[in-house]
């Protein structure tokens, strides 16, 4: 009896355990489920957290949006919170296209609203503040996520901060835009952007309009009344004005549910969910050509093929992107306007477009002015660094600029009065942004040559320093004995004048005819050298000459006398250098004899 009790309590515990290992996976699985409609603070999500179902967490009730954490590619930051379409995987909405986040980061729902974060707890993005707490997170069946108060009153709706996407039940108001991704798994904010003015709906490539939906033939306009939004419903896309009447109309086939997208491309497109599948119901502009950059920039689009090409004057460029470059290769497309400086009007040039040829703005720009003369269009751009070419009406003189950026060129079915010229500069002037790679210089020669250039100024600078101070010296020699000469002639008979006491060197001179002279004392200094005191020239100046006399000789020298002797040079000079030059006539203080004879001798 006992062993059956036994053996029945070893059953229960292994069926008890086998049951809780079977159930185990679904168990974790579903640990993090997604919730429907609504979530409450303190509720996290992270995409690791939802991993098995690609990071959604919250469902509409009929589950046909879902809100997720969603990865578009392999980089660590590609993920974002998204209100995602469930049957085509189609994201109509993300919290901030500039701001992709990583799988770890985590969003917060609290009473203050929603927030991410990253894995440092560094806030990325969040919703305003509010003036009332926050009591739940709700997806709408529409694809809207709200946020609601206590009292149920939405206090933050994402369909009030649009990106690239509206979908039936939403409006796009007056003064907002939509923005295309600027590739289809980069949702970062791109080239293109449509917003609703009070007048019309509008297309821009980079602040340039290049579409209007008034432009489309299917759009029918019923009213002048400004407009107030946009909104799509079962039987078309709807312009409307204050009070809901209808202003523009584009009539489609019925729907019951439909989404509305610009593309990274440029284009509107308009698409009903039709058998499990999107259909393309509407697009705009209809004509390829009108998207600015259909061919890259410069790129000739042909309206009637949709294929691009280059304009005469302009080959493809070499590298992987689409566009042209001009095919002289001393020209070069100027970067408009930089810090660095503005392009040298001297060398800019003008590449002519054929007369067959437009651009995507001239239909909707207005000219910067009229009834000019081609070479007042020409100066305007010249002058302009942000201008990159222009369009000039030969018979109107209309004269439109192509500022800041340059789209493609299209061709044209008939000749038209307008005609384009393209700014170029020399190659060596300014950079081409799109060099081509057999145009690239070697980076080794870029650094030799300022290095060759810097060191060859320095030997000639050298040299010039060295040929100076050789130079000088024989200069300064020359001037010595040019004054020298000058003084002695005009003072031929200067008296000797012996002073007792100072250190005599005695010398055995020749006179001019050969015979021997007489023993002289002279002062002496340094070997070599001449001295003159610098208090002399001072004296000199100020004509107090009998103030440089020795106290002995008070009385015995005059004024005159010591003018003369001053009438020697007032330098130190090397008295071998002076050797060197024959015919030279020194001067020198003999002593010994208090009275004696002014001489002159030559070596």
């Amino acid at each position: 009896m006992e062993s059956l009790f036994l053996f029945s309590s070893f059953a229960s515990l292994a069926t008890f355990t086998f049951c809780c290992f079977a159930f185990l996976p679904s168990f974790i699985a579903s640990s993090y489920p997604i919730f429907k409609h609504s979530i409450y603070p303190n509720f996290t999500a992270s995409h690791l957290q939802f991993v098995d179902y690609n990071g959604a967490f919250l469902g509409s009730v009929n589950g046909t949006f879902m809100a997720s954490i969603i990865g578009l590619s392999q980089s660590p930051l590609s993920y974002y919170l998204s209100i995602i379409h469930k049957s085509t995987n189609t994201i109509i909405w993300t919290h901030n296209p500039s701001t992709p986040i990583s799988e770890s980061s985590t969003l917060l729902l609290t009473i203050n609203g929603l927030f991410i974060t990253d894995a440092s707890n560094n806030l990325i993005w969040s919703t305003p503040p509010f003036n009332s707490p926050v009591r739940a997170l709700q997806l709408l069946e529409t694809g809207n996520l709200i946020l609601v108060d206590n009292r149920n009153v939405s206090l933050w709706e994402s369909f009030n901060h649009p990106t690239d996407t509206i979908v039936m039940g939403q409006n796009l108001d007056v003064g907002r835009s939509l923005y295309a991704p600027a590739g289809p798994t980069n949702l970062s904010t791109g080239d293109y952007r449509l917003t609703l003015s009070d007048k019309d709906l509008i297309f821009q490539w980079r602040d340039q309009t290049y579409w209007m939906l008034s432009m489309e033939t299917n759009a029918f306009k019923h009213s002048n009344e400004p407009l107030s939004y946009m909104a799509m419903n079962s039987t078309g896309l709807n312009l409307l004005g204050d009070d809901g009447s209808l202003v523009f109309q584009v009539n489609l086939n019925f729907s019951s549910f439909r989404i509305a997208k610009l593309g990274s491309d440029g284009r509107f497109r308009i698409m009903s969910f039709i058998g499990e599948k999107w259909v393309e119901e509407f697009v705009g502009p209809e004509e390829y050509c009108r998207v600015p950059s259909a061919c890259g920039q410069l790129g000739l689009c042909n309206i009637h093929e949709a294929s691009c090409s280059c304009p005469p004057g302009f080959d493809r460029r070499s590298d992987d992107k689409v566009g042209c470059v001009p095919t002289d290769d001393s020209l070069s497309l100027p970067i408009g306007c930089n810090p660095s400086g503005n392009l040298n009007s001297t060398s800019i040039s003008y590449v002519k477009l054929e007369d067959w040829m437009d651009y995507f703005s001239n239909d909707l720009a207005e000219p910067v002015k009229r009834s000019v003369n081609l070479s007042i269009c020409q100066d305007l751009c010249s002058m302009n660094c942000s201008c990159l070419g222009f369009f000039y009406g030969n018979y109107s003189g209309v004269c439109y600029l192509l500022e800041n950026y340059l789209g493609s060129i299209m061709s044209k079915s008939t000749r038209e009065d307008r005609i384009g010229y393209i700014k170029t500069s020399s190659a060596s002037s300014t950079k081409n942004t799109f060099t081509k790679k057999e145009d690239k210089f070697p980076m080794v020669a870029m650094v030799l040559i300022p290095l060759f250039g810097f060191f060859f100024l320095l030997t000639i600078i050298g040299i010039a320093i060295l040929w100076l101070r050789k130079a000088r010296p024989s200069k300064l020699e020359d001037a010595m004995i040019l004054d020298r000469q000058n003084s002695l002639s005009s003072s031929s008979e200067l008296n000797i004048i012996s002073i007792p006491g100072l250190p005599r060197s005695t010398g055995i001179t020749k006179d001019a005819n050969g015979s021997n002279g007489e023993s002289i004392s002279t002062l002496s200094l340094e070997p070599g050298w001449v001295y003159f005191p610098a208090m002399a020239l001072e004296m000199h100046n100020q004509r107090r000459y009998l103030e440089l006399v020795d106290q002995r000789l008070e009385g015995r020298v005059r004024s005159e006398e010591v003018e003369k002797l001053l009438l020697c040079p007032t330098e130190v000079l090397d008295d071998s250098r002076i050797k060197e030059h024959a015919g030279i006539q020194k001067i020198k203080v003999i002593t010994g004899n208090s009275r004696g004879s002014t001489t002159s001798r030559s070596d």
